[in-house]
């Protein structure tokens, strides 16, 4: 496709949407409020792209404790 603006070529695909995005988190309560403490690298990309996604976590905790520190 070329830009209308610079006139360069460009390769355009249509985007992923993927059926399960899978997420590594350190705590996360039962409703499925997770927090990742640390680099998010693309999981906040994979869970929207994707139509579930499946949430793992180090530890339970309450909801109460992930409104405190967001």
């Amino acid at each position: 496709m070329t830009d209308p603006f610079t006139g360069d070529d460009w390769l355009v695909l249509k985007p992923l949407s993927p059926d399960v995005a899978v997420v590594q988190v350190q705590v996360a309560d039962e409703e499925g409020n997770a927090q990742i403490l640390g680099p998010r690298w693309e999981n906040e990309e994979q869970v929207k792209a994707s139509k579930r996604t499946i949430v793992i976590t180090e530890r339970l905790v309450s909801t109460e404790m992930i409104r405190r520190e967001p």
